[in-house]
């Protein structure tokens, strides 16, 4: 489902009345298969419940980081959404607006926000989203160097493999 809702529904923001800050409806956003945030995260949300996953809208700022904690309370305090899901007892943080994303549930990397507001009854403190870092490189490169002779062209081949958010940001790239 994550997929589906990342890879088709195209992230794109109406920002104009109500609904720059109100989602649509999810039947809307399937049918018109396009959606902000916002849009997308309920989409998202919707389709985890229905299945008996539990997944709720959390509320992040892009740029604040841990810093978020410190700011006052304001309606400006947060410019991006994501989804909270907990499944088989594990929480994951999922952005809806991320296309290409590949791999293992477990194996996905969380979103860099650091601090979210998830919407739902009875939730009124941020919650830690818990950076994962991985043991080794995300992106490695090979250079093979053939020399048939010194007064020959030289072959180089150079070999890059991207792992983790490294791999779906190269998978973006090229689509």
């Amino acid at each position: 489902m994550l997929r589906f809702v990342q890879d088709e529904i195209r992230y794109l923001g109406i920002e104009l009345g109500r609904h720059s800050h109100l989602p649509n409806p999810p039947a809307r956003v399937l049918e018109r298969r396009f959606g902000d945030c916002k849009d997308k995260s309920l989409l998202l949300c919707t389709a985890l419940n229905a299945l008996g996953i539990e997944a709720y809208p959390a509320l992040v700022n892009t740029e604040a980081g841990r810093t978020l904690a410190e700011r006052q309370p304001s309606p400006f305090a947060f410019d991006h959404v994501i989804v909270r899901a907990r499944l088989d007892g594990k929480v994951y943080w999922l952005d809806a607006t991320v296309p290409q994303q590949r791999g293992p549930l477990s194996g996905l990397p969380s979103p860099e926000y650091e601090r979210a507001l998830v919407v739902r009854q009875g939730s009124g403190e941020l919650e830690e989203i818990p950076l994962l870092s991985s043991a080794s490189p995300t992106t490695s490169v090979k250079d093979v160097y053939t020399v048939e002779s010194y007064d020959l062209p030289v072959l180089l081949e150079v070999i890059t493999t991207y792992r983790e958010a490294d791999a779906d940001a190269a998978r973006y790239e090229m689509a």
